[in-house]
């Protein structure tokens, strides 16, 4: 069966309801009552390759954050210590430099080309 791939939007939509989820509970949500916890979406875990499920756990900003089975539970969830901050914001990525570079090599690489076909103009 063919998925779709994921994409940065679809990353950060899913950081944004986990940390809904875990900024929603009163107490402690986890078997043990030790740690907050909120699923990760069937979806997302079908479709996503390792880098995604890396790049999800970038976005939530808790050090205790861990992904994780329980037992006697259908799922994968988000867990964290009871003692964690959960009134954090989303962590922004920040654009790679290698993007950034490559992004703006392509913007001067049209730009001259728009020159170079400009200047061809004005000679006939």
């Amino acid at each position: 069966m063919l998925t779709k791939p994921l994409k940065g939007a679809d990353i950060k939509a899913e950081a944004e309801k986990i940390l809904h989820s875990l900024q929603s509970e009163q107490k402690p949500n986890s078997p043990s009552g030790m740690h907050f916890m909120a699923q990760v979406s069937p979806d997302f875990l079908r479709r996503a390759k390792t880098k995604d499920t890396d790049r999800l756990m970038d976005f939530l900003p808790f050090a205790s954050l861990s992904l994780s089975t329980l037992g006697g539970r259908t799922g994968v969830f988000a867990l964290i210590s009871k003692d964690e901050d959960r009134q954090q914001p989303l962590r922004l990525r920040k654009s790679s430099i290698r993007n950034t570079l490559h992004e703006s090599s392509i913007s001067k690489t049209s730009a001259a080309k728009k020159s170079k076909s400009g200047k061809m103009r004005e000679r006939n």
